[in-house]
């Protein structure tokens, strides 16, 4: 199963993973999510990176959710970039 990441920034510092996850299962099954975190506070960096195991799913939340207010910062919301 191959799984499509999700590229997640300006969350808002009380944006949670379960708050993510919630949002994106709403559009098909959640992989994985995880919160990119500060390694010497261990505070939100503000982004985060989701993972859906269907890309139709994952497009649907993409388009859905970009630019939606959530705890008080919208959303941006793209597909993952790779490394090549």
């Amino acid at each position: 199963m191959t799984l499509k990441s999700i590229y997640v920034d300006n969350l808002s510092k009380d944006v949670g993973e379960e708050d993510l996850y919630q949002e994106f299962k709403v559009y098909g099954e959640v992989g994985s999510v995880n919160i990119i975190k500060n390694k010497v506070d261990g505070q939100s960096r503000v982004f985060a990176l989701v993972a859906m195991t269907n890309n139709a799913d994952a497009e649907a939340a993409i388009k859905e959710l970009n630019g939606k207010n959530l705890k008080g910062s919208k959303l941006n919301v793209k597909e993952a970039e790779t490394e090549h």
